[in-house]
């Protein structure tokens, strides 16, 4: 526990400002509750349901390798930043309207600063390629897709 939380904190002091308002260890258990089961920040754990975001801040939207955006997404023009992300997670179907991303648990209003710190601090060039800075605590492991089977 005590490194993570060395790990977040030196990913928060080498971002500074870009980083969101919130409170990212809080946010890490919002991203527990809503997105590990579809997303991951570690490389290793490639896509699941929806794309890996290891180095999702100041990525371009639609460009992690090996994931089938949908068209909307990929023409989308969005570079993600604590404002775009926080557009995106209040209202994906708004932003980018034909976005696969649909059906998800929504985040509470009061969550959505939290989580925007985590996914900044933890999809920061600094945090990739080990992405997830540190699972919450009590935290299990999402189920990830199954991959193709092997021959």
């Amino acid at each position: 526990m005590r490194l993570w939380k060395l790990s977040l904190a030196a990913t928060l002091v080498a971002c500074g400002p870009a980083m969101a308002a919130g409170d990212a260890q809080k946010g890490a258990d919002v991203f527990h509750d809503h997105c590990d089961f579809c997303h991951s920040f570690r490389l290793e754990d490639g896509n699941g349901t929806g794309p890996n975001l290891s180095g999702l801040a100041g990525r371009k939207a639609g460009t992690f390798a090996d994931f089938e955006y949908s068209a909307a997404m990929k023409n989308s023009g969005i570079v993600w930043n604590a404002q775009t992300l926080t557009q995106f997670i209040q209202a994906p179907d708004t932003v980018v309207p034909g976005t696969k991303m649909v059906g998800f648990r929504r985040v509470d209003a009061e969550d959505i600063d939290d989580l925007i710190a985590y996914l900044m601090a933890a999809g920061s060039p600094e945090a990739a390629p080990t992405g997830n800075l540190a699972p919450p605590a009590g935290a299990t492991p999402a189920p990830q897709s199954p991959g193709p089977p092997t021959p």
